[in-house]
């Protein structure tokens, strides 16, 4: 996974932490104002040191020029090799002790990983064994061991060192004419250039080459952060395929069980063991709303098709358990509770207390009526509640209690051009004979006299 690179220690860092969020700080103006003046420092030393390299090739220049024409492009030559040799020596010098060291413990600072399979942790570090990404810091190890070996070194031969100068400009001086300021000459130019070389690799590697290793670093987390980002796309993908599809085949399940056992009730087919309406309920909940959607058009067709007729209502009533579990399903669903309110009312054994119950939760779910098929609930719950009427069913006048509900919700249909084909039907006549007394005018006018010619048949009241 990927990790940025963060060093409380790096004023770079810190410098991009104060851009981040958009208020850089005093001190790292301070910081920014100190780099500026060092970086332009160490550019006028390096002018300097070019100048003294100018006055060096002078000094070789104005040597030669005291032998014969002849001998003088040699000696000029074999000061320069001398030079570049001391030059890169000394280079080679100021580059190892030169070197830039990382600060903090690069192996336990995250930079990006690559197995895919940690979190995605940003500027904290972690201890513990890991793959990570990180620069090499060998050749920053080998510096600092030779730089010790070479201090050490140099200083137990630090007496034999005018000998070795010595031995040096003896060797050097045929190369350079053979005068007797050709030894000395060859010695100060070694020693001149090689100093100077070594100022030019330090200053440099200072200046220039920590630039190049960061960089190089921030190249390696790039790189590596791009490959774990896909590696990690590439395994989240997969998972979330993974779980999608494993989600879908699960769902698909509950769905399929959902419709075979809502086949099974409604068909009842011979042998089969009889369906709880808890199983029923279990797997309508575990289905998809749209199937439970499904399942009440194919319940409330059969319902449709088997009310009215008496040796077809068994059929109707295997809708019941269905009907029930899809509001234990869904509460709040008002066309469940209408539907399974006509499935009781319509029984061959009316269950006119329950069938009242779910046509007042339709009637609190639903509200104000939003057409006039909607009014056929009222209707029959003014039904359910005159079958229930005790005083009613004994041939006498109902109490003011009962007598106001029920024609509350007579009223409601009153109202609506549903009154010509519904007032005579079932009870209604019948009851609002017996209840004449109790009648407003208004409430007289709007159902007209009731005749007694009405008879009660309580399986042939409309509602669809």
């Amino acid at each position: 996974m990927i990790a940025r690179v963060t060093d409380s220690g790096s004023s770079k860092n810190n410098h991009y932490m104060k851009l981040d969020s958009g208020v850089p700080s005093t001190s790292y103006r301070q910081h920014a104002d100190a780099e500026s003046l060092r970086e332009q420092r160490y550019k006028e030393v390096l002018t300097t040191l070019t100048v003294a390299f100018g006055v060096g090739m002078a000094g070789i220049v104005v040597h030669a020029l005291q032998f014969p024409r002849p001998v003088i492009p040699s000696v000029i030559g074999v000061a320069i090799m001398v030079a570049g040799a001391s030059l890169l020596i000394g280079g080679f010098f100021g580059f190892v002790f030169g070197l830039p060291r990382f600060v903090g413990d690069m192996q336990n600072r995250e930079v990006a990983t690559a197995d895919g399979d940690e979190n995605v942790v940003e500027g904290r570090e972690r201890t513990g064994p890991r793959a990570v990404f990180a620069p090499s810091t060998n050749l920053t190890q080998i510096s600092d061991w030779l730089t010790k070996v070479l201090v050490g070194v140099g200083l137990t031969q630090l007496v034999q060192l005018p000998s070795a100068v010595d031995t040096l400009a003896q060797r050097l001086a045929p190369a350079f004419g053979g005068a007797p300021s050709s030894g000395p000459a060859a010695a100060a130019m070694a020693i001149f250039f090689t100093l100077l070389g070594f100022l030019y690799g330090y200053l440099w590697m200072s200046l220039f080459g920590a630039r190049f290793i960061a960089q190089s670093a921030q190249d390696l987390t790039a790189a590596a952060a791009a490959k774990a980002v896909v590696v990690v796309s590439g395994r989240i993908k997969q998972e979330v395929t993974a779980s999608v599809e494993a989600h879908v085949s699960e769902q698909a399940q509950h769905d399929a069980q959902a419709l075979a056992l809502m086949q099974r009730q409604l068909e009842s087919v011979p042998g089969s063991p009889p369906i709880s309406e808890q199983e029923l309920t279990a797997a309508f909940v575990s289905a998809r709303r749209d199937t439970r959607f499904v399942i009440f058009l194919r319940a409330d067709q059969q319902r449709r098709d088997n009310w009215r007729a008496a040796d077809t209502k068994t059929v109707m009533e295997r809708t019941i358990p269905v009907f029930r579990a899809l509001v234990a399903a869904e509460p709040d669903n008002y066309e469940y509770h209408r539907k399974l309110g006509y499935a009781l009312k319509d029984k061959q054994q009316p269950d006119w207390r329950d069938a009242e119950a779910e046509f007042t939760r339709a009637l609190q779910i639903r509200g104000p009526a939003r057409g006039w098929g909607d009014l056929y609930v009222e209707f029959n719950r003014a039904i359910c509640r005159i079958e229930q009427d005790a005083p009613f069913l004994r041939g006498e006048p109902s109490g003011p209690e009962e007598r106001d509900e029920i024609l509350a919700d007579l009223r409601v249909v009153a109202r609506s051009p549903l009154l010509p084909q519904l007032k005579d039907l079932g009870p209604i006549p019948q009851w609002l004979e017996v209840n004449k007394d109790g009648l407003s005018a208004a409430d007289a006018l709007a159902f007209g006299r009731p005749t007694s010619r009405h008879t009660r048949d309580p399986g042939k009241h409309n509602h669809d």
